[in-house]
């Protein structure tokens, strides 16, 4: 019995011990581990609930950003479409009228010095005819129908048509510069309207009508120069056609393509 005492004592408590040990280590260790879980389990359930209703409210934030924007954009694209047009419809306008009056100051010149003119003769014509004349010619000046009046009062219907002839031919040539500075004047009035290319077809125009002004004037004068008079004519032609090429694309391009309605 004393032998199976010290035994107990000295062998088997110990062994019993070391694993008991062993054993309420493990036990601890996992209850660590569990209530660890546990308080991480419980932090991330506290916070999972602010976090969903964060993300929501910026979700909504951006949604109602992004529609503010895309009205926004809405509102402009049709506040730009409809200055577009009324732009776009003022353009053409201004297009076909100085297109019109530079055709116009073309074709008054082309009656003094085109390859046909023609000039009215007064020999055959009664007083009463001439008289109309002096009356109806709007670009001469006061002296010149006084003087023409003069010969008409006088009876010196030789005098009379002579004058009638010479002014109404020089009528015909101031004509043709009131016109040309008409189309000058356009020009220069809508020139924020004008393309690059459309100006510049605008401004060589206006070079060689301001020649033909001055073969007009010394035609007024009784000397001038027939040929060249012609030739800067002529080189009107090409230019009108070029012109009228481009501002007939620029007033289409509008057009060019179906619109659609969104």
């Amino acid at each position: 019995m004393e032998f199976l005492h010290y035994f107990w004592e000295f062998a088997l408590l110990p062994i019993a011990g070391y694993f008991g040990l062993r054993w309420m280590g493990a036990r601890i260790s996992e209850s660590a581990r569990g209530g660890v879980s546990i308080a991480v389990g419980k932090v991330l359930a506290d916070h999972q609930l602010p976090l969903d209703r964060q993300l929501a409210d910026y979700t909504a934030l951006i949604t109602r950003e992004m529609e503010s924007l895309r009205q926004s954009l809405a509102l402009d694209k049709e506040r730009y479409s409809k200055d577009y047009a009324l732009f776009a419809d003022q353009r053409n306008r201004v297009y076909a009228r100085t297109f019109q009056l530079l055709e116009k100051a073309r074709g008054a010149f082309g009656e003094r010095f085109g390859f046909l003119t023609s000039s009215v003769v007064f020999d055959s014509s009664p007083m009463a005819d001439i008289e109309s004349v002096a009356e109806s010619l709007k670009f001469i000046s006061a002296g010149e129908r006084s003087e023409l009046l003069d010969s008409i009062r006088r009876t010196d219907h030789s005098s009379a048509a002579r004058l009638a002839s010479e002014l109404m031919e020089k009528s015909d040539l101031r004509r043709a510069n009131h016109e040309f500075l008409k189309f000058k004047r356009s020009w220069v009035l809508h020139a924020l309207y004008f393309s690059t290319d459309v100006d510049r077809l605008l401004g060589e125009a206006v070079q060689k009508l301001a020649a033909l002004s001055v073969y007009a004037d010394e035609a007024i004068k009784g000397h001038w120069e027939r040929k060249e008079a012609l030739e800067s004519l002529g080189a009107l032609q090409p230019l009108s056609l070029e012109l009228r090429r481009a501002m007939r694309e620029e007033m289409q391009a509008g057009f060019s393509q179906p619109r659609v309605i969104t």
